[in-house]
This record gives structure tokens, sequence and C-alpha cells, in this order.
């Protein structure tokens, strides 16, 4: 845990930014995404203000009464992901616990044995047609449709910057940039609002519930920004050890999701991470874990895109490390388990 995540600047990606400084930020960014899967990042275009901005936003959604979220609920199935899922009905689990699922468990209630104590609303570009969005009604938020898509925006806009980042740092050529581009237009993106809300500690030592368990996202990568609380711990792929994510004020930590991981042929691996226990644990010596907020957003290749490795990055090699796979086909499989019905749901 001693060790420090690396901090890359990418504010070169922006208007009037140099080549020169874009090549050394890209530089720092491949070391960091090919050692560890992740890293921090500054300048991405979002300022401190809109920042607080959405955690003022986010708040005020899930200080709510529970009847009034659930005005826009998630639905009981996995797809489409979007709208307001209360504590206990979203279920997080890696790949490796989705691949050794037995054929006996149908219904995948061996994933589901420590509730993740969460939660969350999801939203999406309005076009599209595979998960349409579900918002709150104006007389419950007023605005927050439009709060909400044009927070969407302004995070698209942000990680359209770290893949110019990420492409730049894979060395590909022209082409296989605007290829890789072009199939991540922002239509399968994800703008998550997430809260942990307080509880004992002793549930969570205790393992009762859980906050989010170790996983890998499936997304090409997720950017995620938090408040001061912190709990993100994410996983050295080579000393298995991991290390703790100290929130800093207007910087994102950035992961790199299982599709990145395909298309760069495995040069930078899917980081695993988890939210656990804050370093300080409790509110004013009463045993209780303190509430949590974050914002992730999920930067995702479109909903039939055919993942497979660029050819550039697999020249060397008499065949690429992974097989082609659509998006929608792998999404599909590592979601299934994920929700069950509202009804069942915790409401703690």
């Amino acid at each position: 845990m001693a060790q420090v995540i690396p901090t890359i600047d990418l504010s070169s990606f922006g208007p009037g930014g140099s080549e020169i400084d874009q090549k050394a930020a890209a530089a720092e960014l491949y070391e960091a995404c090919s050692r560890l899967g992740f890293a921090n990042l500054k300048g991405i275009g979002i300022s401190t203000e809109r920042l607080d901005d959405a955690f003022a936003f986010s708040r005020r959604l899930f200080n709510l009464p529970l009847e009034e979220k659930m005005k826009a609920p998630h639905p009981a199935q996995p797809m489409p992901h979007r709208g307001y899922s209360p504590a206990g009905m979203e279920k997080v689990y890696s790949k490796a616990e989705r691949d050794a699922q037995v054929e006996s468990d149908e219904a995948g209630e061996s994933l589901r044995k420590v509730e993740d104590h969460k939660e969350s609303f999801e939203i999406g570009n309005e076009e599209n047609k595979f998960q349409p969005n579900i918002f709150l009604p104006d007389s419950i938020f007023p605005g927050f449709k439009d709060k909400g898509l044009q927070l969407y925006d302004d995070f698209h806009k942000a990680g359209c910057r770290i893949l110019d980042a990420l492409c730049m740092a894979l060395d590909v050529d022209s082409d296989e940039a605007a290829r890789l581009k072009k199939l991540h237009s922002g239509q399968n993106n994800q703008l998550r609002l997430l809260h942990y809300p307080s509880i004992e500690t002793k549930k969570l030592q205790s393992k009762v519930v859980g906050r989010m368990p170790p996983h890998q996202d499936w997304s090409s990568f997720t950017f995620l920004f938090q408040d001061s609380v912190g709990g993100l711990e994410l996983q050295d792929p080579q000393t298995k050890e991991y290390m703790r994510s100290v929130p800093e004020k207007g910087v994102c930590i950035l992961n790199v999701g299982d599709m990145l991981m395909r298309y760069s042929n495995g040069a930078f691996p899917s980081a695993m991470h988890k939210v656990t226990l804050p370093p300080d644990t409790t509110n004013d010596g009463e045993g209780v874990t303190k509430g949590r907020y974050a914002i992730p957003y999920f930067f995702a290749p479109d909903h039939e895109a055919m993942v497979e490795p660029l050819p550039s990055l697999h020249r060397a090699e008499a065949r690429p490390k992974f097989e082609p796979v659509r998006w929608c086909d792998y999404g599909e499989y590592m979601a299934k388990h994920m929700y069950k019905a509202k009804q069942e749901a915790s409401r703690g």
C-alpha cells in the first residue's frame, strides 16, 4: 500500500496544447497503463467548479426519500442499465467469478452472497435505442433530465480527450486511431452517480455486506471522480497488492477496462479494483463508516461494435491474444446476474 499512483496531466490535449507536451504526457500514460492499468489524471477539461456542481447534483438526488427516487426505477433485469438502483439491488462480480459459475446455479445466487451496500443512478446517451434513459419527473427533481444530460455530455468530451491520449500512448497510426474513435461514438457510454450510504463499520468488517468487491470494468476505460472520504483501492497486476486511491480535488482515477485490454492486445491490463473501508472509518466515534460519493464515467464501444486487437499491436505475434467479441454479447454475458427483482432488494 506504500506505492503512489502516478498522476498525469492531459491539459496539452486541450486547446493550444503542443505536440511535444502531448508526447511527453502520452509516454507517462503508456508507462502507467502498461505497468498498472490505471493512473491519476488531471487536465481533462472538467473544471473544479463543474465538479462541485456535479457532486451537489448527486447529493441532492440521493438525499431524496426512497419513494421519490423510485419514480425512476432501474428495471429488474440488467438491461436497460438506466435509472435508480436502491442499496442491495445491483451486485458486482469479477469475470473470473462469472466464468466459474456452475451450470446448476442458473439464478446466479453464488455471485450474490454478500450484498453491495450502494445506490446508483445511471444516465446514458439519449440516442441509444438499446438502452433508453429513465429520468425523475420534474415534479420530484426540477430540471433533473437536462442537468443529467449536460453532465453526461461534459464527461463525454473529457473521455474523448483521454481517448486521444491513449491512442498516442499506444502509438497507433492515424487510420487505427480513427477506427478506434469511430467505434467509440459516445452512443453507448454511461454516467453513473454513485452513493455508498453510511453503515455500521462492523457490518463491513464482518463482510455481512460490502461496498464493492474486487472486479474489472467491462468498458474500454473508466474515469472516476470521488469525494474526500476514500476507500477505492486498485491492484498492482504484478505484485497483486492493492494501492489506495487518495482523493484529490480536480483529479480523477483512470482505469483500463476489458475492452481496451483487448484493443491493445494486452499491452494495457484491465485494472482490478474495489471499494472498502476508508482510512478514517467512523463518524465521531460512533462505529459508523462515512457515506461516500463518486461519479464514474464508463467509456465504451458502440453497442454492436466488434472488439479485437488492433492489427499494429499484434504484428510480431503469430496470432492476437484475444478472439474477436461483440461488445453487446460480452456485456450481456457479464451482466446476466447483476440485478434481481426490485421488490427483493434491500431498502436499508
